[in-house]
């Protein structure tokens, strides 16, 4: 009857069960058990066979037994899975990034969208995300507009990559952002594209300045003036460490032609699209006709 009661809740709840060696019943003449079993084999060639599979798989592995689960949930198998925290999470942040495969987790997406009201990320927990190893952030819906300078700062300062969708900041601290950004050279990519911020408080020079500094920068349809679009094409024209800049769904007529010409040969590939596509076109050097 135990035997009964056991597999129905092995079914129903997916107990985790202690793989064990068959009886001798089931052995052959040759014992070749020591062999053939995987849960056998060194727990370090485990892990490298574990290496092998995706995320959805390793979610698998970790319902087989509790020895498959032990080394399924090390760290290092995990480092580059892509964790979306949503709703209430956001504040649970501390005891997620704390569970043990997300130990050396380097990439988070912070997403609002689920909430009526865009979240708060607090500094408290912004704090806990930037003492983690998350090395790559994406932010969307959220409400930064709590956020101290330090804070701000250290989301400039520590991370390798960056992505605001829908935020919300106030003036001074956007003004901010961008006197950090034009003076550190970490931050490797910037995508605040396609999320509607509003950056016609910073002026152009400091604007230009700071995205100069990165590898990959998107900013199509944010709220730009002519002035900052030129400024920023002309520090691109002299000098660049861009190689991938997305300017798109806006008009660039206004910007010389030559200015542009130029501006452009120093980049791998670009979008210069005046208006926003189903799917966002990234013409590529030297692809592009400009008239």
């Amino acid at each position: 009857m135990c035997i009964i009661v056991d597999f129905i809740e092995g079914i129903l709840i997916g107990k985790v069960a202690e793989a064990t060696k068959p009886s001798e019943y089931y052995m052959n003449v040759r014992d070749i058990w020591s062999i053939r079993h995987i849960n056998t084999l060194p727990r370090e060639l485990l892990l490298h066979i574990f290496r092998f599979l995706s995320h959805s798989q390793l979610k698998s592995v970790l319902r087989v037994c509790n020895q498959w689960r032990e080394v399924g949930e090390d760290p290092i198998l995990w480092k580059n899975f892509k964790l979306v925290v949503t709703g209430i999470e956001i504040n649970i942040m501390p005891a997620i990034l704390g569970i043990k495969r997300f130990r050396c987790l380097q990439n988070l997406e912070v997403n609002g969208y689920s909430e009526k009201e865009k979240p708060e990320l607090s500094g408290t927990t912004l704090s806990t995300i930037l003492a983690s190893p998350v090395s790559q952030l994406t932010v969307k819906n959220c409400n930064l507009s709590q956020l101290s300078k330090e804070n701000i700062s250290s989301l400039v300062l520590n991370l390798k990559y960056l992505s605001l969708w829908q935020i919300e900041l106030q003036s001074d601290q956007t003004k901010m952002m961008f006197g950090v950004l034009a003076k550190s050279k970490y931050l490797c990519e910037i995508d605040i594209g396609y999320g509607y911020m509003d950056l016609h408080d910073v002026s152009p020079l400091l604007l230009a300045k700071a995205f100069n500094r990165r590898k990959k920068v998107n900013i199509g349809h944010t709220k730009l003036t002519e002035d900052q679009v030129t400024k920023l094409f002309e520090v691109v024209n002299k000098r660049t460490t861009i190689r991938s800049l997305d300017v798109g769904y806006r008009d660039l007529s206004f910007l010389d032609g030559d200015l542009l010409r130029s501006a452009l040969k120093k980049l791998e590939s670009v979008n210069i699209c005046p208006s926003k596509p189903v799917s966002y076109t990234h013409l590529t050097l030297p692809t592009i006709h400009l008239v």
